[in-house]
């Protein structure tokens, strides 16, 4: 960990041996091309003079050989970590905490809705251990207007870039475009790892925004849980259009617009053309 030209606090990915560098090769590709899209797509949105302004992945600082360990290193914004110690402690029967997780799932699925509209994107281990957070404020601690979000790890992830396809290398990953994939998989590795006094309010919680939940498999019991990886499909309720539009329609009085990107109302507007047609 050091810090950039700007002072920000930066830090340093790279490959511990050579399979892990093919992983990373294809990451670097990923997260590149996502930081460039996202400087272009959100410049003029918010606060610039804060890099922690919503950003879909993690800003990509410099990508560099390292001759003497024969590495690739990948230096990438810090955050103040990933958000799988908090939703494992997450107890829905508390407003604030049930506001927090909506606030987290619907600032995810804004993410993912312009990746998938932009890039058929599929990140195929959207995991708590790949979401990483920033506190505006660390003096106030997690409230819902305090918190920014950024996905990360794209060593499995596929995507769609100039007419070509990038797909990462991971045992499992399927280049087929499915949108409600990472969501599913998302809440269904949280049921399986949250608390046990946590998980039927968790449970029950996902089931009624849904409908549809893998209880069977959401099991770290003889790891069930990575059938996820593989299923043949996923529901359509989990893709992000799906997800925004309940969001909208259970909490009118959610403030989406406060630190979130505005992927649903008239202020949505393309800044950065593309078109795979």
């Amino acid at each position: 960990m050091f810090r950039d030209q700007s002072n920000n606090l930066v830090i340093n990915k790279k490959a511990i041996e050579k399979k892990g560098e093919k992983n990373l090769i294809k990451e670097i590709t990923i997260n590149s091309i996502l930081s460039a899209f996202q400087y272009l797509y959100l410049r003029g949105y918010g606060n610039n003079n804060n890099i922690f302004y919503p950003k879909l992945v993690p800003r990509v600082v410099h990508v560099y050989d390292n001759e003497s360990e024969n590495s690739k290193n990948l230096i990438i914004d810090k955050y103040d970590g990933d958000v799988f110690n908090y939703f494992k402690n997450i107890d829905l029967a508390d407003p604030i905490q049930e506001l927090i997780f909506i606030d987290f799932l619907y600032k995810i699925a804004c993410k993912l809705k312009l990746l998938q509209k932009y890039f058929y994107f599929m990140h195929n281990d959207l995991k708590a251990t790949n979401i990483f957070y920033k506190l505006i404020n660390p003096n106030i601690g997690y409230t819902p207007n305090n918190l920014r979000y950024v996905i990360g790890d794209f060593g499995g992830s596929c995507m769609v870039f100039d007419g070509k396809l990038i797909k990462g290398d991971m045992l499992g990953i399927s280049s087929s475009f499915k949108p409600g994939k990472d969501i599913f998989m998302l809440l269904h590795i949280m049921i399986t790892y949250i608390k046990t006094e946590y998980k039927s309010s968790f449970s029950n919680y996902v089931d009624f925004l849904f409908g549809e939940v893998d209880f069977n498999n959401s099991e770290i019991e003889d790891d069930k849980w990575h059938s996820f990886y593989t299923r043949n499909d996923y529901p359509e309720s989990y893709s992000p259009e799906n997800i925004i539009n309940k969001i909208i329609e259970i909490y009118p009085s959610y403030d989406r617009n406060l630190n979130c990107l505005n992927v649903t109302g008239s202020n949505f507007t393309n800044k950065y053309k593309i078109n795979y047609n």
